[in-house]
């Protein structure tokens, strides 16, 4: 077991992991424990330092970010009059770089789906076809997957979505992933959006927190409650408009506003 710590002042644990990018988490009496694929770390918060520990320091390091300037990226969203609270408030936040494959089934489980349940789904998912490894479970891997039909879907509560997740399986293969990885943030979009059940906003979160592609800008109800004006009606509208105006960072700005305005309705 290894251990990493990083400042607290851009990385809170609690905004980053609840925010809605990432499912496989479990609150502990101290912090959380954080998987991702066949790998698990414990991450608490002591003395002003987020505290990772896991046997795969490495991995997690580029899996929460580690080496990118998050003080830099905030203090120019920050310049942006109507983000300048939000980036106060939510500067804690990081994007996270997520398996591409888990992220593809995590998203299409999560569509019209609330965050509690979301978790459920993918916890039976792990116990039925991935690998036990000491007391949790891993994610499960393509070929596992592929020898699963619709009724094992429906049988851990995935309802109309199982025949997307059989599709997929059979399409997320190696070479779609990587074909994914080098497209810029459009052409990825449109490649994931040729799986049963990708529309837009899955695309984009999929796109943000599995592919770590940040132009992009995911639209939910929340989104569209805080944004919406006479102007921008729609998701469509909404997004096209945000995208430009923040660029290559983009996918940051919208977790600082997804989260600000969540947490201010609360």
């Amino acid at each position: 077991m290894k251990t990493i710590k990083v400042d607290t002042n851009y990385f809170n644990l609690k905004d980053t992991l609840e925010c809605g990018q990432i499912f496989r988490f479990n609150k502990s009496d101290k912090g959380y424990y954080v998987y991702s694929k066949d790998k698990r770390a414990y991450c608490y918060e002591e003395d002003d330092c987020v505290v990772i520990e896991s046997d795969y320091p490495d991995y997690f390091f580029h899996y929460f970010d580690l080496e990118r300037d998050y003080g830099e990226i905030n203090r120019k969203l920050s310049g942006f009059y109507e983000l300048k609270e939000a980036a106060s408030s939510s500067k804690g936040i990081r994007i996270l770089n997520q398996d591409p494959f888990e992220m593809i089934i995590s998203f299409i489980i999560s569509a019209n789906n609330n965050i509690p349940r979301i978790k459920q789904i993918i916890e039976r998912l792990c116990q039925k076809s991935g690998q036990k490894i000491d007391d949790y479970y891993a994610f499960p891997t393509r070929e596992s997957l592929l020898k699963l039909c619709e009724n094992d879907y429906l049988e851990i509560g995935a309802g109309y979505r199982a025949p997307y997740l059989v599709d997929a399986v059979k399409k997320a293969d190696e070479q779609f992933v990587k074909d994914a990885l080098l497209m810029n943030a459009d052409g990825s979009i449109a490649r994931l959006k040729t799986i049963k059940g990708v529309g837009p906003k899955v695309a984009d979160c999929i796109t943000l927190f599995g592919l770590s592609k940040w132009s992009v800008f995911p639209v939910d109800t929340w989104i569209i409650k805080a944004l919406k004006s006479d102007e921008l009606i729609g998701a469509k509208d909404i997004r096209e408009h945000y995208l430009n105006r923040y660029g290559e960072y983009s996918g940051l700005a919208q977790q600082y506003i997804f989260h600000y305005n969540r947490n201010k309705t609360r």
